[in-house]
């Protein structure tokens, strides 16, 4: 009867362990948090990067060292953690100063906004 129970309890074993792992993404764990190693930068992100970079640039603003409002976007992460500034400037007409973005420019903002505002996007 033993002989029996052994495959028994090893597979069951065997399912309760494999089904308790599960596939992690790190920005529902960890609001806030941003890996871009290793990752494809996706198609949404690299036209929002190209906005923010041609319109956002100068040491006065937020581009090659400026960092206007404590906002510097040099860096992939600092543009996707700071995605709801950058939502909240594009939906109030506050940015960019002199230069007002286009209905075009907004809405792709706003659809990689609306896609999850991720790098892979």
């Amino acid at each position: 009867m033993n002989k029996n129970i052994a495959p028994l309890i090893l597979g069951l074993l065997t399912t309760v362990v494999f089904s308790s792992c599960y596939y992690d993404k790190a920005e529902t764990l960890y609001p806030g948090s941003c890996i871009v190693a290793g990752s494809v930068e996706g198609p949404q992100y690299t036209n929002v990067k190209a906005i923010i970079n041609s319109q956002c640039s100068g040491g006065s603003c937020h581009t090659n060292g400026g960092s206007a409002g404590n906002f510097n976007f040099d860096s992939d992460c600092s543009i996707v953690t700071h995605w709801d500034a950058i939502n909240s400037a594009v939906s109030s007409d506050r940015m960019p100063i002199g230069s007002p973005l286009s209905t075009p420019d907004k809405q792709t903002i706003t659809d990689w906004i609306n896609g999850g505002h991720s790098y892979t996007n």
